[in-house]
């Protein structure tokens, strides 16, 4: 590479404001050969790129907090972002940069491919819904994800400056949270869309009426492993026949019968005092000459909702 390649790199790197290290070997003003980017360098950078674009944002961990923790989101971005710029020294964007070796260049590319991803899916997105509240907790599932990618950009771009993909990318979530909001302004929404959501909870109306039958779903929910062993312990304080009645479920190749099922809708009411529907799905395993077991709590689907209203 020589003096002229140098002095084009400088002022490329003076107009997305990066440093450049002048090269193992070079003097003065970049008059002798440059060396090819040692396997030891390469590897640092392609380390530095991959610590950013594979990061995984705590999502799980976040989703158990129903109230929908920004705070802590707030936490974890800004620890990812402090820990990734510095790994971003002058010398690892300098390398980063240069195309006489084919790692690379790779590398590059896919943090362009990165860059398109992330336009196509704001692209693609209903940017209205993306703060809704929900069971999934979508505030971070949604907003979140774009927050981060974002950020991840936004670290790219510290690296490789306004390439075409990175600069579209770049306007097009401008564009997009100008509508989503930063921290701030989804922090003083979160409060009114969790109400919303909470007020437009409803028990499922009853097909029919069955006392009994009504009283041992309960019975079967309350003394269940998922309520028992969850921490839980949830009194139903109501329950909706939502099936007609039994249904059977069969064997796919014998066709004998395996169970029998119904589902209902709870009302439930946790020791805290928070209250949530759950639509449940009890059954029965089947006995010998068409009996049927006692009756077990399968499965459910739970949401929160005002007590009132339940």
């Amino acid at each position: 590479m020589n003096a002229s390649h140098y002095r084009i790199s400088i002022v490329s790197a003076a107009v997305i404001g990066l440093a450049i290290v002048p090269p193992p070997g070079a003097t003065g003003s970049y008059g002798s050969a440059h060396a090819e980017v040692s396997r030891a360098e390469t590897d640092e950078v392609i380390a530095a790129v991959d610590f950013i674009v594979k990061y995984n944002f705590p999502f799980a961990r976040m989703q158990a907090d129903e109230n929908g923790n920004l705070d802590e989101a707030r936490a974890a971005l800004e620890s990812f972002r402090s820990e990734a710029e510095a790994k971003l020294t002058p010398t690892i964007i300098a390398n980063a940069n240069d195309s006489s070796e084919r790692r690379l260049v790779s590398l590059k590319a896919r943090a362009n491919r990165f860059a398109e991803t992330y336009d196509r899916s704001l692209a693609d997105a209903d940017l209205d819904s993306v703060k809704q509240y929900g069971s999934s907790r979508p505030i971070f599932i949604k907003y979140m994800s774009f927050v981060v990618a974002r950020e991840k950009l936004a670290l790219l771009r510290k690296i490789y400056g306004d390439t075409p993909e990175i600069a579209a990318a770049t306007a097009t979530s401008n564009r997009a949270f100008a509508v989503l909001g930063d921290f701030a302004a989804v922090e003083g929404q979160a409060a009114d869309v969790r109400a919303a959501y909470l007020a437009e909870t409803r028990l499922p109306a009853a097909t029919r009426t069955d006392a009994a039958l009504g009283r041992q779903f309960a019975s079967a929910f309350e003394n269940s492993v998922y309520n028992t062993g969850n921490g839980g312990g949830a009194k139903v304080t109501r329950v909706n026949l939502t099936s007609s009645g039994w249904s059977v479920e069969r064997n796919e190749i014998t066709g004998v019968i395996l169970l029998r099922y119904q589902y209902a809708a709870l009302a439930l009411k946790d020791p805290d005092g928070r209250c949530y529907v759950d639509i449940a799905r009890f059954e029965q395993k089947h006995q010998s000459g068409g009996s049927y077991g006692g009756t077990y709590y399968r499965s459910g689907s739970r949401r929160e909702g005002l007590c009132e209203n339940l």
